[in-house]
């Protein structure tokens, strides 16, 4: 291949600009048409190199392209001659030195040295969720709902959000504590699918120091605390610290009349813990006792503030 002549030649065929020190790099940005392990070798531009990166690629150039002595170069190649020019007699002081090249860089990875390696990890992350979910599937034997489940539970715990950090979370799990981990997933999904099949409830909460009203979508016997479990909107207006123990009343809500009629009245632990709530008033309940119903709406109205005497 020729060497590049025109810094901007290269910029019109070339869409990628990567600074490492004071050399400039160009190649081709990787696609799925052109992926990067397919790129062509880069160039730099030696006009942004200080003089002593071009003295050092200088020497590297001279000892890149000075032959081996054991190797041969054909006459006509050597003299020129294939190509109609005389053969040389010494050098002029008016021929421009050649321009320096460069080895095409090696793609080895994320991992890898230098420009190589980001423009090969940028490939390595193009089909992020496939990558992991083959691991689990290929190499731990798992289904492929359940290594899907899992990566959903390990990328909501926090543990990672890109498929590479799931793969290497997932490698470093060994194989008691990842069946361990399935047969959570298995449960909660299994849960799910039972819940799912229950006929649908909802519950009308008015939060009035935002003078706000909304309404949440469950399944008859949900808990006000089990649909803050589930990430409704609800969440954000109720704590559940003792998740349901019965030993705290941050859960603490106001039941509008028709909806405390058709109820049973607390018992004496829940009594206990709307006495300790914030303004307590006699349609106080908590929200991990009371059931969502197909047949009528549940209506509740979120106190001002709560008191949280378990943490």
């Amino acid at each position: 291949m020729g060497c590049v002549t025109s810094t901007e030649d290269v910029k019109e065929r070339h869409n990628v600009e990567t600074e490492v020190g004071d050399v400039k790099f160009y190649g081709p940005a990787p696609s799925q048409s052109a992926p990067a392990s397919a790129l062509v070798p880069l160039r730099y531009d030696v006009g942004k190199m200080s003089s002593s990166s071009r003295q050092h690629s200088a020497a590297n150039d001279s000892r890149m392209r000075r032959p081996p002595s054991s190797s041969t170069i054909p006459t006509g190649v050597a003299s020129g001659a294939s190509r109609g020019h005389a053969p040389s007699t010494g050098s002029s002081s008016n021929t421009p030195p050649p321009m320096p090249k460069t080895p095409g860089l090696v793609l080895t990875g994320a991992e890898g040295p230098g420009v190589g390696g980001m423009l090969s990890k940028v490939a390595d992350d193009v089909d992020e969720v496939s990558t992991a979910t083959d691991y689990l599937v290929n190499e731990r034997g798992l289904s492929e709902a359940q290594a899907t489940a899992v990566l959903k539970a390990l990328k909501d715990s926090g543990a990672g959000s890109s498929d590479g950090t799931l793969k290497q979370v997932a490698k470093s799990i060994d194989d008691s504590s990842l069946q361990a981990l399935v047969k959570a997933v298995d449960d909660i999904t299994e849960r799910d699918t039972a819940r799912n099949a229950l006929a649908p409830a909802s519950v009308e909460v008015t939060v009035p120091r935002d003078g706000y009203t909304f309404t949440i979508e469950g399944r008859e016997g949900d808990s006000l605390q089990s649909l803050v479990e589930h990430g409704t909107e609800l969440a954000d207006y109720m704590e559940c610290a003792c998740q349901g123990q019965l030993m705290c009343s941050t859960c603490h809500v106001y039941v509008d009349e028709e909806s405390l009629a058709q109820m049973d009245p607390p018992d004496d632990y829940e009594q206990d813990m709307i006495d300790i709530a914030y303004e307590p008033r006699d349609n106080s309940r908590l929200g991990c006792q009371l059931k969502l119903r197909p047949d009528s709406l549940l209506k509740v109205q979120i106190p001002d503030s709560s008191n949280n005497y378990f943490n």
